[in-house]
């Protein structure tokens, strides 16, 4: 699965479904340089299927910056990146159009 950092404070945004097998809520966070660290998972949510995991996050790795909905246009292009099914697919990359 793929997650986000938001902040500086090292909070993650991902899919619950991602950290589903958590163990006493650690999971192993795979970082995009291929170093691993421990994360917590603090909150998720089953009808949304997001969770926030916490980490230590490294000092070179900065969150991403989180853009404005209200000025997304119906029709623009859309991009999700992300990890499905693990390592196997890593990087892929997946467009569309914003929609109603």
């Amino acid at each position: 699965g793929s997650g986000v950092l938001i902040d500086n404070d090292g909070h993650i945004i991902t899919n619950k479904h991602v950290v589903a097998g958590a163990r006493n809520g650690e999971v192993t966070v795979s970082l995009s340089d291929g170093s691993t660290v421990t994360g917590t998972v603090i909150g998720s949510d089953s009808q949304t299927d997001l969770a926030v995991v916490k980490i230590k996050p490294p000092k070179d790795i900065k969150p991403i910056k989180i853009g404005d909905s209200d000025s997304l246009q119906v029709g623009e292009p859309a991009i999700a990146i992300g990890n499905p099914l693990g390592l196997e697919f890593k990087g892929s990359v997946t467009s569309g159009v914003v929609i109603p």
